[in-house]
């Protein structure tokens, strides 16, 4: 099993503005964008999220020690690479300086 960032599986790009009134907001609009599908889930970075998974990833997110370290794994690209996709980004360890 691999990581998935949960601010990127949201649309959440700008992680220094990210309060509970951006959580807020954001969960409203994934779940009317849910409500509005035939399906009842949508498509982000390459999974289907469902009403319940949203309201999951919130409540998580939402406990301030969560949000935190989600928040510090994405602001950190080439550890984000390396837990999404087992890679490492720009090839930082090709040069071989640690």
């Amino acid at each position: 099993m691999h990581y998935i960032s949960p601010f990127r599986s949201l649309g959440i790009s700008d992680f220094d503005a990210i309060d509970k009134n951006t959580l807020n907001l954001a969960k409203k609009k994934l779940l009317a964008e849910i409500d509005l599908s035939p399906t009842n889930t949508i498509i982000r970075e390459g999974q289907e999220l469902s009403k319940d998974t949203i309201i999951k990833t919130f409540d998580k997110l939402t406990q301030v020690n969560n949000w935190e370290t989600h928040r510090a794994i994405a602001k950190d690209l080439p550890l984000l690479a390396f837990l999404e996709n087992q890679t490492f980004a720009n090839n930082i360890f090709a040069s071989g300086k640690e």
